[in-house]
């Protein structure tokens, strides 16, 4: 059987010689080894902090060309509405131009259309006063040709205006 008892024993002798070896391997790694540990994090180190400071100006760059993006949207923006509004402008003026051809043009086909008007009751005007001419010449007649008796004559007054009526 095992003995475990020898296992785990502390001895003195032991703990100073593992004391002094350690030191040993603490003083000969240190002379030894320790430059190039230290120059091997001091490496590490910088490269770390150039990617942190490259992060950094990446990240500054990216605000500026977001910030110059943004501008620029801004202006493109702005010039887009003063296109629409240019465009506003000028459709709302062809617009006024355009009703104000055809209310002009409506205003010319109205005093065409009373210059007609007033032709053709100048034309009835004139053929009424041939009718009436005419009509007048043939009681003229028939009171000549027939009796200047009164009663006869109201007769053809009577007549006439009902020719005239008639007629108008």
């Amino acid at each position: 059987m095992i003995n475990i008892e020898n296992y785990l024993r502390l001895n003195i002798t032991d703990m100073i010689l593992v004391l002094i070896s350690t030191i040993l391997m603490v003083f000969i790694t240190k002379k030894y080894f320790w430059n190039y540990v230290k120059e091997y994090f001091e490496k590490r180190e910088k490269l770390i902090q150039d990617e942190i400071n490259r992060a950094k100006q990446n990240e500054e760059e990216s605000k500026k060309f977001l910030d110059e993006a943004k501008l620029k949207l801004d202006d493109v923006q702005k010039q887009a509405e003063e296109i629409m509004e240019k465009v506003q402008s000028e459709s709302r003026k062809e617009a006024d131009l355009i009703i104000v051809q055809a209310k002009l043009e409506a205003q010319r086909q109205k005093e065409k259309a009373r210059e007609e008007i007033n032709k053709e009751i100048n034309d009835v005007r004139e053929e009424m006063k041939e009718e009436m001419s005419v009509i007048a010449l043939n009681v003229a007649k028939k009171l000549i040709q027939k009796d200047s008796d009164e009663e006869v004559a109201k007769r053809y007054v009577e007549e006439f205006i009902n020719q005239a009526g008639e007629k108008l």
